[in-house]
């Protein structure tokens, strides 16, 4: 049996409509689109849902106890029994930011060079080696912990149930509006050797 015209070209433009979609790149601004920052440093979506940010504890389970590593998971199993609303768990794998490292050394360098102190100048050298080595190098794996609400009275209210059923499972003090921003900036724009 042959294909109609009409079936085909439905066929077709579905075809081209899943490789459109699947070659276009989403930015962390398509995926999570912020409105703004609340007063009480909230982060505010387009859609009118309120949302806080807590960043996760870590701990190296290499040098951690077997009672100690069960300590740890049932404490998160408390908390996904406690706390029954939507959470979300981000985690950021880039590699370490010495930029300000760096300059302040750089700015040492360029004062032992006018004072003309050889040694001094060799050891900066070094140390700014060792940090342009280690942003190439090493890879920060930090976790954060993000709640939702519809409302500011209603989020308030989870991360009171939050810090109560997992206080040591994140810090107590959640991310400030600047330290938000530089995470979004970085899910955006993940930072490459600088």
């Amino acid at each position: 049996m042959l294909v109609k015209k009409k079936e085909f070209d439905q066929k077709n433009r579905k075809i081209n409509r899943k490789k459109s979609a699947k070659n276009k790149k989403k930015t962390t601004l398509d995926l999570i689109p912020i409105k703004s920052f609340t007063n009480e440093q909230y982060i505010e979506f387009v859609d009118g849902v309120y949302s806080q940010v807590y960043k996760m504890n870590t701990v190296a389970l290499n040098d951690i106890s077997f009672d100690e590593n069960s300590t740890l998971m049932s404490n998160f199993a408390y908390l996904l029994r406690v706390y029954d609303d939507s959470i979300k768990i981000v985690s950021s794998n880039f590699h370490t930011q010495t930029k300000k490292q760096i300059n302040y050394w750089q700015e040492r360098l360029f004062n032992a060079e006018a004072n003309g102190d050889e040694k001094r100048i060799q050891a900066i050298n070094e140390i700014i080696i060792v940090l342009k080595l280690i942003s190439k190098e090493q890879i920060n794996k930090e976790h954060y912990l993000q709640i939702f609400a519809s409302s500011i009275k209603e989020l308030e209210d989870k991360i009171y149930l939050l810090l109560n059923s997992c206080s040591n499972l994140i810090y107590t003090v959640p991310l400030t509006v600047e330290q938000k921003r530089d995470l979004f900036a970085d899910f955006n724009n993940p930072r490459v050797f600088e």
